[in-house]
């Protein structure tokens, strides 16, 4: 059974990241660390969710998948607005490094530019931000004990 409160309170670590992930900057030697710390909330979520909820081990990891499914899902939604000068970042804010990650073309973004153009990056984003902090919160919550 998934517990709605833990999922709450799982999915409440992907607000605060998403709040710190635009408005405080990062010095420049901590930038590959900022952007790992946002990849891995999904852990975060996962492992409050599991932390708060109760039952065998399976439940803490449905628990924590929502919770990072959900999560990720707030996250995507606040990176993609603020890649889209939708809400103001900070600059140097771990979202401004994963704005300026994608915009450098390390994965070689300009075979594929509509990608990139307009508000077509958000469904990519949400895609993978979703399912990347699902399994995140899946594993983190059932790793956890209740």
């Amino acid at each position: 059974m998934i517990d709605p409160r833990a999922v709450v309170a799982g999915s409440g670590v992907a607000i605060a990241a998403a709040v710190v992930g635009a408005t405080v900057p990062v010095p420049e030697l901590l930038w590959p660390l900022a952007i790992g710390l946002v990849l891995a909330v999904g852990l975060g979520c996962g492992f409050v969710a599991g932390r708060r909820s109760a039952g065998r081990w399976r439940s803490r990891a449905r628990t924590g998948a929502l919770a990072g499914f959900l999560g990720g899902t707030m996250l995507a939604i606040v990176l993609w607005a603020s890649m889209s000068n939708v809400l103001p970042r900070a600059e140097y804010s771990p979202f401004w490094l994963l704005n300026a990650l994608v915009a450098a073309n390390p994965i070689g973004i300009e075979r594929v530019p509509w990608l990139y153009t307009g508000n077509t990056l958000f469904w990519p984003l949400l895609a993978a931000f979703t399912c990347l902090f699902a399994i995140e919160g899946y594993v983190a919550g059932g790793a956890t004990s209740g």
